[in-house]
């Protein structure tokens, strides 16, 4: 498999404004930034999903050997990656989920937008990550409701 590396034409600093075309999520990161610690004050969202989407993110980067620094934080400031961990991760699938779940599904999504970007036939692989991160999490619910039954004290 080859390595695609599809935002290394941007600089870090078109990708921090928001200066490029073709993704979604394609605003100031700051916007971003603002709007999560808006969402976050006002209880709106967790902390804890967006930081284990941030680390499925960071491992599998380091895993499949994605490139330097640069090149980590080039896909990371592509924006829709950061733009569904704070916005696209609270749906109704999500929303509906313990903390643990939401987290598990989190990590899951880091991690598969890491591959779809790096070995997938596209450019972003934001939208791809989010539909298979809720298979694979609704996979691990029923799963867990029914082979391990849980007792209630």
């Amino acid at each position: 498999m080859v390595l695609q590396q599809h935002c290394s034409d941007y600089s870090l600093n078109e990708l921090f404004s928001g200066r490029w075309s073709g993704a979604p999520g394609e605003v100031p990161m700051a916007a971003i930034f603002v709007a999560a610690v808006v969402l976050r004050v006002s209880g709106l969202i967790r902390l804890s999903p967006m930081l284990w989407g941030l680390l499925g993110f960071c491992l599998a980067w380091c895993v499949s050997q994605g490139g330097g620094t640069d090149a980590l934080l080039q896909h990371a400031l592509m924006k829709s990656f950061l733009f569904a961990l704070v916005f696209m991760l609270r749906n109704h699938f999500t929303g509906q989920l313990p903390a643990g779940y939401q987290c598990t599904h989190a990590f899951i999504y880091g991690g598969l937008c890491v591959l779809f970007r790096c070995y997938g036939p596209f450019a972003e692989g934001t939208l791809l990550s989010l539909i298979f991160a809720q298979l694979i999490t609704g996979m691990i619910i029923i799963f867990h409701r029914h082979m391990i039954p849980v007792v209630d004290p």
